[in-house]
């Protein structure tokens, strides 16, 4: 998947040098760990190849996936419930 990108951004930036080039790459945000090596792969290899080519800038843009949202929610939970028990013990 990476080639053809690659491929196209020094394409533009053969026929445009002066011109700066910016490349977008949504980056998941997992609740689980193992879903990490699941996702973000080729937004890792696509990133490195990019990061020092002149001319091109590299922007990550996060985007949450379902599992993210419900680790985010349990992790509010247990903090509430770490809360109370702290003001129930203070008094």
């Amino acid at each position: 998947m990476t080639n053809p990108i690659i491929d196209y951004v020094k394409n533009l930036r053969r026929e445009s040098p002066r011109d700066v080039v910016t490349v977008y790459i949504p980056e998941y945000v997992v609740g689980h760990w193992w879903e990490q090596i699941l996702h973000n792969q080729s937004a890792l290899r696509l990133k490195g190849r990019l990061l020092f080519t002149p001319g091109v800038l590299v922007t990550s843009v996060p985007f949450l996936l379902a599992s993210s949202t419900k680790a985010e929610q349990r992790l509010e939970r247990e903090t509430a419930q770490e809360n109370a028990r702290r003001y129930l013990r203070t008094g």
